[in-house]
């Protein structure tokens, strides 16, 4: 279990108040373009990390799921900035992601369906998928070995859905990235297991 670091944040995070988050239309300053409060990080051991904003979308250069360490404490090189994660349900599809791209547009709106937030042991976001059916997906860094761990997890009595991943992968440091979009990768679930 990777060790907490005092900055983390240690409670479970309350999501009610999201919407009041978000940036407002035309909003030119940047502390206020940008109010998406706590961060996590999760530490490899090696000089790299994951890390981001508990509300999702990516607003630091270093944010990213995978960045490694070639030549510690500098050398760092972003590999794997987020995701695009949705669930396709037969009701419908639901984002379970959000990136903001300029100018000031939010998609997917994953952070809509978005209901807690945990740190401990490891960062955990659930998200409402209906009425009565949760996904929480996982975040960990395994401990000196430069991986990145995402698992979801389907619980409550939904329906039978299919899982989509997106993986945004980067070609430089945390200085200059590139973004690039990789085929989607999917994986279809019967509930209660994914």
């Amino acid at each position: 279990m990777p060790a907490l670091h005092p900055a983390r944040v240690r409670t479970p995070f309350k999501c009610a108040r999201l919407p009041r988050l978000l940036p407002r239309p035309g909003c030119r300053s940047r502390r206020r373009a940008r109010p998406w409060g706590a961060e996590w990080l999760e530490a490899d051991g090696l000089g790299g990390f994951a890390s981001g904003p508990v509300l999702g979308p990516r607003t630091r250069r270093y944010h990213a799921l995978l960045l490694t360490a070639t030549t510690p404490p500098t050398g760092r090189i972003v590999q794997v900035n987020g995701i695009e994660a949705w669930i396709e349900t037969e009701a419908g599809t639901v984002s379970l992601s959000t990136n903001l791209y300029l100018p000031d547009v939010l998609h997917p709106a994953g952070w809509q369906q978005l209901t807690a937030f945990e740190a401990a042991p490891w960062p955990s976001w659930t998200f409402r998928v209906s009425p009565e059916a949760t996904v929480r997906q996982e975040i960990l860094v395994a401990r000196d070995s430069c991986e990145t761990v995402l698992r979801w997890r389907l619980s409550g009595a939904g329906p039978t859905c299919r899982l989509h991943v997106r993986p945004l992968l980067s070609g430089g440091t945390t200085t200059r990235c590139i973004v690039r979009m990789a085929p989607s990768i999917s994986r279809r679930a019967a509930n209660p297991a994914m």
